[in-house]
């Protein structure tokens, strides 16, 4: 009778960890997903806002400095395991990179382009594929472009392109 008794308690263990580890899977891992991409789209909007002009805006060309989005970010991103981000431009992709505790650099990268009157991240892509099953890429993508595309659409006016100068973004809206 002992035995068994040892078996029905470590069958019941072993059915907790298998809950628990679910849970964490279908439920902690997509809150983490969202906290951070919510982070990152907060930061993106606020930096957007902060530069570029309040109120009514008439079309035209408007500049975000890549350097600011990225300070920004690094006070918006709220997760003790990332040290640092940084914001660059390389060609026509735009790169965003994670630093770690552990001083590793995880890189995301994308082509923002002009679509259907709003900015799209085509071609997103991790680095790292743990990094992208924690954050997919797209998902980031999505992010960005929330940042961007909410200022503009506020103020009633689309994007018509837009360009990767050096350390800006460079857009240009209609209306």
């Amino acid at each position: 009778m002992r035995r068994r008794g040892c078996l029905v308690t470590l069958g019941v263990f072993a059915l907790l960890i298998l809950v628990c580890c679910g849970l964490g899977f279908f439920v902690g891992l997509p809150q983490l997903r969202d906290t951070f991409e919510d982070g990152i789209a907060e930061g993106v909007s606020t930096q957007v806002s902060e530069q570029l002009p309040a109120g009514e805006l008439p079309p035209g060309t408007y500049t975000i400095s890549l350097t600011e989005l990225e300070r920004q970010l690094s006070t918006s991103v709220d997760t003790q395991n990332v040290q640092g981000i940084s914001l660059s431009a390389a060609g026509d992709r735009l790169e965003l990179g994670i630093e770690t505790d552990t001083n590793q650099t995880l890189t995301y990268s994308g082509q923002p382009v002009a679509e259907n009157g709003r900015l799209v991240m085509q071609d997103m892509d991790a680095n790292n594929g743990a990094l992208e099953f924690f954050l997919p890429a797209d998902q980031l993508g999505d992010a960005l472009e929330r940042g961007v595309n909410d200022y503009f659409a506020v103020r009633g006016l689309e994007i018509a392109s837009i360009e990767l100068e050096a350390d800006q973004i460079v857009v240009e809206a209609t209306q």
